[in-house]
């Protein structure tokens, strides 16, 4: 089991890896349900915030197969309550026969009606079939804010173990502050992972020692060098990329309990 578990970013299908934004991770915690609590609110923040132009509805996550991915993925809102508060708002039907879709809770249905207004592209019609092409819709800061609002359990933030070191101290009976920093060593991104999952914001490890931290970070960036130089040479390519594949250090603060 993992001594620690952080909140970290997740990369979005429709992000590119190098175009990611801080924050990478933004809390730790030594109990996963309090980690999954933080990721929640964190997610509600960051669509709240950013109102990312996005398709929270596509079925890439976290995998994909046949079965009905329902709606209650995405949305605390049950399917009429959905669609009411998007047409509500003004949402554009845009052509005139998009509108959302009716009692339909597989999110494919939903994805198929927003994908195009917001990335453009063939619109799916009643029967199923390809549609006309339309272009992105010029959607306000509003009307996305108001979209999010409803699409409010999409995870841009996720919980993901890690093991630490914690050196001298000893983790929950330390005096004085209420928090201690932990130094996290995350696989920020690897360019040419084209998954939304692979080489995002992944912690590695964790050390109460920054010094630590920055060189474990160091020499996992050189052993990933050495081992994508030796690749793209065997097969002819150009040597290591140095924005190819990135190690950060986060720094964060875990709670500590009171003694008592």
């Amino acid at each position: 089991m993992p001594d620690l578990f952080v909140v970290r970013r997740r990369r979005c299908y429709w992000e590119k890896p190098s175009e990611l934004e801080a924050p990478y991770a933004v809390a730790v915690c030594e109990d996963r349900a309090a980690a999954e609590a933080a990721a929640l609110t964190h997610s509600r923040w960051y669509a709240r915030t950013r109102c990312p132009k996005g398709d929270p509805f596509h079925v890439d996550w976290p995998t994909w197969d046949d079965a009905v991915q329902e709606l209650t993925r995405v949305t605390t809102l049950p399917v009429f309550a959905l669609r009411d508060w998007l047409i509500d708002a003004n949402f554009p039907d845009y052509p005139p026969h998009v509108m959302p879709p009716g009692d339909n809770v597989d999110v494919r249905a939903w994805s198929d009606w927003w994908y195009p207004l917001i990335f453009g592209g063939y619109v799916t019609t009643a029967d199923g079939d390809r549609g006309d092409r339309v272009h992105p819709y010029p959607f306000t800061a509003d009307q996305l804010a108001h979209f999010w609002e409803a699409a409010n359990l999409f995870p841009f933030f996720e919980v993901a173990g890690v093991d630490w070191h914690p050196s001298a101290a000893k983790r929950g009976v330390m005096s004085g502050p209420r928090s201690v920093p932990v130094y996290v060593v995350m696989l920020h991104h690897w360019k040419y992972s084209d998954g939304p999952f692979d080489g995002a914001n992944r912690p590695v490890t964790a050390f109460r020692d920054r010094a630590a931290a920055e060189r474990e970070c160091d020499r996992l960036t050189a052993e990933a060098k050495a081992d994508i130089d030796r690749a793209m040479r065997s097969n002819g390519c150009s040597e290591f990329e140095e924005a190819s594949w990135k190690y950060l250090v986060a720094e964060l603060r875990l709670p500590v309990p009171a003694e008592g």
